[in-house]
């Protein structure tokens, strides 16, 4: 691999957070239903568990895949750009939504750690 600057870093993650934020909006606008969290709730209520978990359990399934990307290439199989970027993106969406579950507006520096569930 080739080394990279610090400047050359930023401006690729500049670069991949602006296609997260694209991906974002296009998926938002196809799953956030009612409210952002619509399809979340769902999930959650297909689980029977809370929104911050089944969120879990969403880059949970992302956290697979990378895995099994990273021991293909330890067997010299490789995975495109592509591939990659959206694992790594949807990962990254969905760790944001699990911040924006349990961030406390009011309390900015305290995190809740009971969230309303579906329905209710």
């Amino acid at each position: 691999m080739e080394e990279m600057t610090l400047e050359q870093f930023n401006k690729f993650a500049r670069a991949e957070l602006d296609k997260v934020m694209q991906t974002l909006e296009v998926k938002s606008a196809e799953y956030a239903r009612i409210d952002a969290f619509s399809n979340i709730r769902g999930v959650a209520a297909v689980m029977e568990t809370s929104m911050p978990l089944a969120v879990k359990a969403l880059v949970a399934k992302h956290l697979v895949s990378i895995n099994q990307f990273l021991n293909d290439m330890e067997e010299g199989v490789f995975q495109c750009n592509g591939v990659w970027r959206e694992k790594i993106g949807d990962t990254i969406v969905y760790l944001l939504i699990l911040q924006a579950i349990v961030y406390q507006p009011e309390e900015p520096d305290k995190y809740q750690g009971i969230v309303p569930e579906f329905g209710k």
